[in-house]
């Protein structure tokens, strides 16, 4: 017993020798491994979710925070007779979208979703930015300044759904820089019997807009298995723990249980 504490005393403080910046590098490099703090391809994106959606059956796309659409471009270059809906709130993003899109068969819709449908402000730090989100970011601390806005409309899902003849099983896209949560709180109803395959990130622009992984696990654990993209393929998980509370970007899935 005595020889193990002394044994452990002495690998802390071998550790306790190796600089911050090493132990830091090591630490994020650990984390990209298991999917944590990793910046996926689109190409990486897309086979990811076509495999979940092989027993799906016929399905509808949603793209939910298009931007200028290269994620729908993918899918439509794979599957060109699929139904792929893009949808981007910015104005003059969309405005790229339609013209990237219009020869492709692609349905291009200038809206967002949220909780609840309103005309509110888009923030971002230049035109077309991929960072746009619906929550006034911070981020001086990487040089960057969301000092532009524009009116957008958001509707929520599942309305948006009621009016519009897309077939019952969906496949969804969900690029919304922290505003995903509020986004499935309004497409409960679609969670509950249409959507079949869900991509979305957890991350940085979750701490703008306040929310934790506990409030979207929340939401999708009861009717669909959720998934993190690691560097060998997706991972389940089973079980909520505080560790998944991490704002290092991470993409995820969830596929439905029934």
């Amino acid at each position: 017993m005595r020889e193990n504490k002394v044994l452990k005393a002495i690998v802390i403080f071998l550790l306790s020798q190796i600089p911050y910046r090493i132990t830091k590098e090591l630490s994020r490099a650990s984390l990209k491994l298991i999917g944590i703090g990793r910046i996926a391809t689109i190409d990486e994106e897309v086979r990811t979710i076509l495999e979940l959606s092989k027993d799906c059956g016929e399905f509808d796309f949603l793209d939910i925070g298009a931007n200028v659409g290269n994620y729908s471009l993918k899918i439509n270059s794979i599957f060109p007779k699929l139904g792929i809906y893009a949808f981007e709130p910015s104005k003059s993003t969309f405005s790229t979208l339609v013209k990237n899109s219009e020869s492709k068969g692609i349905h291009c819709f200038n809206t967002g979703f949220g909780e609840k449908s309103q005309i509110t402000n888009l923030y971002y730090d230049r035109a077309e930015s991929g960072l746009a989100s619906l929550s006034k970011r911070n981020l001086a601390h990487f040089n960057i300044d969301f000092d532009l806005s524009e009116e957008v409309q958001i509707l929520t899902l599942d309305s948006w759904l009621a009016t519009n003849n897309l077939r019952n099983n969906l496949v969804v896209k969900m690029d919304i820089e922290g505003h995903e949560f509020f986004a499935l709180r309004g497409a409960k109803a679609a969670l509950e019997t249409r959507i079949k395959v869900l991509q979305f990130e957890f991350g940085g622009a979750n701490v703008s807009a306040g929310v934790f992984f506990i409030d979207i696990w929340s939401i999708l654990n009861k009717s669909h298995t959720i998934y993190r993209l690691t560097f060998t393929g997706l991972e389940a998980i089973t079980d909520y723990t505080e560790d998944l509370e991490n704002f290092l970007n991470t993409t995820y899935y969830a596929k439905s249980k029934v």
